[in-house]
């Protein structure tokens, strides 16, 4: 996430104070905000970089927060699982990411306002596309920044999850997914497969004149 400098300690002060009420554990039970990771080798691999971040970020004095893991609800009751609590990193740029994080991982980068434009240009460059979302009074900056994105799903003003299935196409451009995978008018396509079917019915004794007069009646 890209936040503009001028309101970046305010929004991380809220993001804090939300990241706080958020409940781990079994997603069965309808408190629960976060489930488990897929995986346990999944989760070691977010840990572990999890951990290689803190370690860059006190050596760098970047803001680094991660929640409570609450106990209470990703105990016994979610039959184990693996977890990861929500967790905030603040990184310089794009390139520091690496790839994307299947996890509760959000990175934030603080820019300042006459840098939209690379900023833009910075999340492109990455060659992962799956959703774009971007929060603005301005209308003509929010459709301009829409424009911009190369992504197959963009938001303005909302959650960035929650395409309509049947209506709007859900999938993302390059090395995120594989176009529109769920809904939309194409959809159906990508289940298909053409095939081309010649019957030579004069092989077979017919008149080719009788087929016609009968096609035509």
């Amino acid at each position: 996430a890209y936040i503009q400098r001028d309101i970046y300690d305010s929004f991380m002060s809220l993001l804090k104070g939300r990241m706080s009420t958020l409940t781990v554990g079994n997603p069965l039970n309808p408190n629960v905000d976060i489930g488990p990771i897929i995986s346990k080798p999944a989760q070691e691999k977010l840990q572990h970089y999890i951990d290689e971040s803190r370690k860059a970020c006190r050596a760098t004095g970047m803001l680094m927060f991660q929640a409570a893991h609450l106990e209470r609800d990703a105990g016994a009751e979610s039959g184990g699982g693996h977890y990861i609590p929500p967790t905030v990193i603040q990184v310089d740029s794009m390139a520091d990411i690496g790839e994307e994080r299947f996890g509760p991982i959000l990175h934030v980068i603080p820019y300042e306002r006459d840098q939209l434009d690379d900023v833009v240009k910075a999340v492109n460059s990455t060659g992962y596309g799956l959703t774009f979302g971007v929060h603005t009074r301005l209308g003509e900056r929010a459709e301009a920044l829409v424009e911009q994105a190369q992504v197959g799903n963009a938001y303005i003003n909302r959650n960035t999850v929650g395409a309509v299935v049947e209506t709007q196409p859900f999938g993302g451009r390059g090395l995120s997914g594989t176009g529109p995978k769920a809904g939309g008018p194409d959809y159906l396509l990508a289940f298909m497969t053409s095939k081309t079917i010649s019957d030579n019915i004069a092989a077979k004794g017919g008149d080719p004149q009788l087929y016609d007069r009968a096609a035509q009646q």
